[in-house]
């Protein structure tokens, strides 16, 4: 059995050559050993953001991808701290989802993760919503 020490020495010394410099110099250039990773859009998904692009279509990734049009994005909803907000989508009757989380493709919005339920049918096809809840304001610290 390891003794707390013997583990602690141990991964010390491994964890010591995580503090590799960055950058290898080339003559009088510097080139990073490793690439930054692209920094992931972090803008939150507020109700404005969504209803700049109704009428337009989001890919949603299956095996067979399904193209699925934004109809509307309801008004704000404030609860307390919370405000909340839903889209709703349209798609083809030959192309149901069912209720689950997909990654949903837009060509200004990028890649996301949005959990839709079906709520509706028409002759059409689909109605599917997507409901988005945010944290307006922390909580006053509790006095003590």
């Amino acid at each position: 059995m390891v003794s707390r020490r013997e583990f602690l020495v141990t991964t010390t010394a491994a964890c010591a050559g995580t503090l590799i410099p960055r950058t290898a110099e080339v003559g009088k250039q510097a080139l990073p050993l490793v690439q930054p990773l692209p920094q992931p859009d972090m803008t939150p998904l507020g109700r404005d953001r969504f209803a700049q692009h109704v009428r337009s279509t989001f890919v949603v990734q299956t095996p067979t991808p399904v193209a699925l049009t934004l109809t509307s994005v309801s008004e704000r909803r404030v609860a307390g701290q919370f405000e909340g907000y839903s889209a709703y989508f349209h798609g083809a009757a030959d192309q149901p989802l069912a209720q689950d989380t997909y990654t949903f493709t837009h060509p200004q919005m990028g890649s996301l993760s949005l959990f839709i339920v079906p709520v509706g049918q028409d002759a059409d096809g689909f109605v599917y919503q997507a409901v988005f809840t945010h944290l307006v304001s922390a909580p006053p610290p509790a006095a003590l």
